[in-house]
C-alpha cells in the first residue's frame, strides 16, 4: 500500500469513527425535517468485495423537490483471470464522487438526477497491460434514481448510473 492509499484509508477510517462517535440518535420530526441522509453498503461476491458510503444533502429537505447533492466514497478488492497473461490478477479500487443534482417529487413518485466529477484509482498485481483500468483517473459520472412511495413509506426504488 502506497503512502497516498494509506493516507486516504486513514482519513476514511478517522472520518467514519468521528461520524459514529458524534452522530446522535435521530428524533422523530416532521416529514420535511431532514436535510441529510448518510448511507452505506457492501457488495460481496466470489471474486471480491466492495464497501461504499456517502451523504445526501437537500437544503429544502429530503422529502421536497429541488437541489440535492450526493457525495460517494467506495473501495474494494477483486480478482480475475487475465486473458492476455493467463494468470490471476488481484485488483484494488478507490473512488470518490461529488454529484450535484435535482430531485423531482410528485404524487408519491421521486426522480433524482445527478452529474458530476469522479476520481478513481485502480491498482493491479501483477500489472495487466490488457486492462483499461490503471492508476488514478479523473472522470465524470451521471446517475438517476427513482422511487415510488405510498403513505411516506418507500416500497420500490431503482438506480441507473453511467459507466465512468
Amino acid at each position: 500500500m502506497g503512502p497516498l492509499r494509506g493516507a486516504v484509508a486513514t482519513v476514511i477510517a478517522v472520518a467514519s469513527l468521528l461520524a459514529c462517535a458524534t452522530v446522535d440518535r435521530a428524533d422523530a420530526g416532521g416529514p420535511d425535517g431532514s436535510s441529510f441522509l448518510l448511507f452505506s453498503g457492501t457488495d460481496l461476491w466470489r471474486y471480491g468485495g466492495f464497501l461504499y458510503g456517502g451523504l445526501l444533502w437537500a437544503p429544502a429537505g429530503l422529502d421536497n423537490s429541488g437541489f440535492i447533492a450526493k457525495v460517494l466514497i467506495d473501495g474494494g478488492e477483486y480478482s480475475y483471470v487475465s486473458g492476455d497473461l493467463n494468470e490471476n490478477i488481484d485488483g484494488t479500487k478507490l473512488s470518490a464522487a461529488v454529484l450535484p443534482g435535482w430531485r423531482f417529487i410528485q404524487n408519491g413518485l421521486t426522480v433524482s438526477l445527478f452529474a458530476g466529477p469522479v476520481v478513481q484509482d485502480y491498482r493491479l498485481t501483477p500489472d495487466d497491460p490488457g486492462s483499461r483500468l490503471h492508476g488514478s483517473t479523473p472522470g465524470r459520472s451521471s446517475r438517476a434514481t427513482s422511487g415510488i412511495s405510498r403513505m411516506q413509506r418507500p416500497w420500490r426504488r431503482s438506480t441507473v448510473r453511467s459507466p465512468r
